[in-house]
């Protein structure tokens, strides 16, 4: 989870070469079906509002490929996380 939450830091950054290599790799990762899941642990738990709105972003964005993918229990797990998260946000 850190590498990709460097990453997204690398794609907010502006630096164009900063971001071109983070793209790249993040193609790479979101490969992987469970990089949903560093996502949306992103999305809930990180202290930067930017990253949270960006890994949330992406998560949309990969959402529909990565989660016929992944096991039942893990997208209960998932779907609670992101619920209780919202209730808090709102707060």
């Amino acid at each position: 989870m850190e590498e990709l939450l460097t990453l997204l830091k690398h794609i907010s950054s502006g630096d164009t070469n900063a971001v071109n290599a983070a793209t790249f790799k993040l193609a790479n990762m979101y490969k992987n079906p469970l990089s949903i899941v560093a996502l949306i642990d992103i999305c809930c738990s990180n202290q930067e509002l930017s990253l949270r709105q960006l890994a949330a972003i992406e998560a949309r964005k990969h959402v529909s490929v990565s989660w016929p993918k992944i096991e039942g229990h893990l997208k209960q797990t998932l779907k609670d996380k992101l619920l209780n998260f919202v209730l808090v946000e709102g707060e």
